[in-house]
């Protein structure tokens, strides 16, 4: 199974307490070839899945369906 983490910094997101935020993605591949994408998204974690070692990638599907801090 391959995967892999990056973050970034982005000062001009909305609704931040601090003068810059922290974003952060992961992929990763099951045991079947598909491609897992992971992210948190305000007080959401969410999640879409590539089905052609990601050159397509499905729809965002929202984890939590209750917001909580991420």
């Amino acid at each position: 199974m391959w995967s892999f983490a990056a973050t970034a910094q982005d000062s001009h997101m909305h609704g931040s307490n601090s003068s810059s935020s922290q974003l952060a993605a992961t992929a990763t591949f099951d045991a079947h070839g598909h491609l897992w994408v992971v992210w948190a998204e305000g007080q959401h974690v969410m999640v879409r899945r590539s089905d052609d070692f990601g050159k397509t990638l499905g729809k965002p599907i929202i984890i939590n369906a209750i917001p909580e801090p991420i």
